[in-house]
C-alpha cells in the first residue's frame, strides 16, 4: 500500500463530507476540493502542518472563496499554512454581504494619469498609460462608487504602504504574502489601500475583522513536518 499524500487526504470521502457541511450550496463540492488539492501541490505548502492546510481549507469553505490565486490562496508561513483572501475575494465577500455600486483597488504607476481633488466639489480620476512603458510604481489606489452620483476613493504612496508593512512579523521573517512573488505582493498593497477606505466608510467592520482572523499571521512557526509525508 502506498503512501497517502495530502491530495489524498484532501479528496478523501471523508474530507469531502466536513467540506459538503460547511460550503455554500451553490458551489460545487468536487470542483471545490479539486481547486484545493491543485493550491496544496506547491512545495511551500506540501512541507506545511497538514492540519493548518485542513484547517485553512474549511475556513475558505465556509466563506465559499476558492483557493485559485484570484479570490483566495493558500500560504506558507514556514510550516503553517493559513487561509488568505486575495483582493476579489474581499469584494466578493462584500458583494454578497450586500454592498452595491463599482469597488475596485489598483496599482498606480508614475506615468498614469492621476487627479485626486477633495473639498466641496471633489475629483478622483485615474487612467492607467495604456501604450508604452508605465513607470515605476508610485501607489494603490481604491475606489467606491455609491451609484447616486456620489463617490469616494483613497491613495497611498508605495512608501506609506510599506510602512504598514514593516508591521508583519511574518515579513520579518521573510515568509508570508509580503514576502511572496511582486503580483501577490501587489495583492497586498491594494488590500492596504481598499481596508483603509472601507474603514473610513465604516463598511462591513464585522465581516472584515473576522477576515482578518482567519488571515491572522501565527507568532511562531509549528515544529518541523517531516515532507515525506506530505508528497
Amino acid at each position: 500500500m502506498g503512501t497517502i499524500t495530502l491530495k489524498d487526504q484532501i479528496l478523501s470521502p471523508q474530507f469531502q463530507e466536513k467540506i459538503r457541511r460547511v460550503l455554500p450550496e451553490k458551489i460545487e463540492v468536487a470542483r471545490f476540493l479539486q481547486i484545493c488539492a491543485a493550491a496544496a501541490a506547491h512545495e511551500e505548502i506540501r512541507g506545511c502542518d497538514p492540519i493548518t492546510v485542513f484547517e485553512s481549507i474549511l475556513s475558505l469553505a465556509r466563506w465559499g472563496l476558492y483557493p485559485d490565486g484570484k479570490y483566495a490562496a493558500l500560504v506558507a508561513y514556514k510550516n503553517v499554512c493559513k487561509a488568505h483572501v486575495m483582493i476579489a475575494g474581499e469584494i466578493l465577500l462584500l458583494r454578497r454581504s450586500g454592498v452595491k455600486g463599482p469597488i475596485w483597488a489598483a496599482i498606480v504607476y508614475e506615468h498614469d494619469t492621476l487627479v485626486i481633488e477633495k473639498g466641496t466639489n471633489p475629483i478622483c480620476r485615474w487612467a492607467p498609460k495604456l501604450n508604452g512603458d508605465r513607470g515605476a510604481k508610485i501607489g494603490a489606489l481604491a475606489y467606491i462608487d455609491y451609484g447616486n452620483g456620489e463617490f469616494d476613493c483613497e491613495y497611498m504612496t508605495i512608501e506609506e504602504i510599506d510602512q504598514i508593512r514593516e508591521f508583519s512579523i511574518a515579513a520579518k521573517k521573510g515568509v508570508g504574502p509580503w514576502c511572496g512573488p511582486e503580483t501577490v505582493v501587489d495583492e497586498m498593497r491594494k488590500k492596504v489601500v481598499l481596508r483603509r477606505l472601507l474603514k473610513r466608510q465604516g463598511y462591513e467592520q464585522e465581516l472584515m475583522q473576522l477576515v482578518d482572523e482567519m488571515e491572522q499571521e501565527p507568532e511562531e512557526p509549528v515544529v518541523e513536518v517531516d515532507d515525506e509525508q506530505n508528497t
